[in-house]
């Protein structure tokens, strides 16, 4: 592949676009951190004040109307603002970057294509951030149903699933087997620098769009792979795209959307390196399995301990009839989103494991100006515990979670509501 020619983007002088979205109903810090998606960048964005006498221009101005007009402004975005955490991801075919500076909206701005249209971006991270759900209601109806959603729902608000490319989500969970957040982030930002079409660079990160099964599947691929640290990975990577080039449709995983859960991931598992807990993550972040509730030890610990304690009867060890029961139980309790309440109960599990060292994290600096809401402990929704069936390889694992777990929960106290008009 040839070396693109670097072009930095400067995130403070782009054309910023914003919708209206509440703070309730989406974290940024939590949605593009916690291990749903590994290629979202944090960086903090310094916006210089404008000088008092300086007009507001009407693009400006329209941009944080009332209504959901996709109309920009360039440059800050009023008097008041000096730093915010800005995500940087590909959303589709599109490079973007979302913030939040106030509790009511989402600024949004596109570097990748130059000339895409606002309102198609607008309408495809809309869809990304499976925004046309009312999380508000769903907190509600879970904190009826659970007097233990309803302790931790006002500390984690704003988590919900997203709905991702399907052939992205598939490999990228292929990596995360045996593996913890930080290393798959690495492994799948190799993968697309390998094999993916370079964007763009921002904030000094490279970023490409997601390799096509056709390249995953060229000659050379697992051994290349290798050599880059993917381990057993790499054949079930390389595997797994030939399967899906050679033996199915091109559109094959899109089409599983329409499929029945079973279906879907009885599909899945015939791919090599896919057990059922990465087709569950699939099925739930890709596929619109909504009530999919991947089980690992820590779901299965929070189920024994709160829900079911007769399932220490059962078996010392998480089965696949033990997986099912925690399933069946969890949607009966929630129903048709049980998925995403199991990612607060997960989160807020997660958090409540903290206390030792601090994590390095590359995000830290710039999450701390952002405008969400406090943040659950940062930790993979996938990866805490990955099953026999997925690992195959040696160790159980039991390393990498306790590394997970050791994190502390955020210290940074909740900031005053502030409207986007101040």
């Amino acid at each position: 592949m040839t070396t693109p020619v670097p072009e930095e983007q400067d995130l403070s002088r782009l054309t910023w676009h914003s919708f209206p979205c509440p703070a309730s109903e989406l974290s940024l810090d939590v949605n593009l951190a916690c291990g749903q998606s590994f290629r979202w960048h944090a960086s903090t964005v310094a916006m210089e004040p404008r000088p008092s006498s300086t007009p507001v221009s009407k693009h400006f101005a329209s941009a944080h109307d009332d209504d959901d007009d996709a109309s920009g402004s360039h440059g800050d975005f009023d008097s008041g603002a000096s730093a915010v955490c800005a995500w940087t991801g590909v959303v589709g075919c599109f490079l973007v970057s979302l913030c939040r500076r106030c509790e009511e909206r989402i600024q949004w701005s596109v570097h990748r294509p130059h000339d895409a249209d606002v309102a198609e971006v607008q309408s495809v991270i809309l869809d990304y951030l499976a925004l046309s759900v009312n999380l508000t209601a769903l907190y509600k109806q879970w904190s009826d149903a659970d007097e233990n959603f309803r302790k931790v729902a006002s500390s984690f608000p704003g988590i919900r699933i997203l709905r991702q490319d399907p052939v992205e989500t598939l490999f990228s969970f292929i990596c995360s087997s045996n593996n913890h957040i930080s290393r798959i982030s690495g492994m799948v930002q190799k993968l697309c620098a390998l094999y993916g079409t370079y964007l763009a660079t921002v904030d000094g990160r490279d970023f490409y769009r997601f390799p096509t099964v056709d390249a995953l599947c060229a000659k050379g691929v697992e051994a290349k792979l290798r050599d880059a640290g993917f381990g057993y990975r790499a054949q079930y990577i390389a595997a797994s795209a030939r399967v899906l080039a050679e033996e199915r449709k091109p559109e094959f995983l899109s089409t599983l959307r329409n499929e029945a859960y079973t279906d879907a991931h009885s599909e899945l598992i015939r791919l090599p390196g896919v057990g059922p807990k990465v087709a569950d993550c699939v099925c739930l972040m890709a596929l619109d399995k909504h009530d999919v509730v991947p089980v690992d030890t820590h779901v299965y610990q929070v189920a024994l301990r709160d829900y079911i304690p007769s399932l220490a009867a059962r078996s010392k060890t998480l089965t696949p009839s033990l997986m099912a029961t925690i399933g069946d139980f969890f949607r009966k309790l929630y129903g048709p989103y049980a998925g995403w309440a199991h990612s607060v109960l997960f989160s807020a599990e997660l958090r409540k494991f903290g206390g030792g060292k601090k994590q390095a994290s590359p995000r830290r600096k710039a999450a701390a100006v952002s405008h969400d809401q406090p943040r659950a402990q940062t930790a993979s929704l996938a990866t805490s515990s990955s099953s026999s069936t997925e690992r195959k390889s040696a160790g159980d694992g039991r390393g990498v979670r306790r590394k997970a777990a050791a994190a502390p929960p955020s210290t940074r106290q909740p900031r005053a509501k502030r409207s986007c008009r101040q």
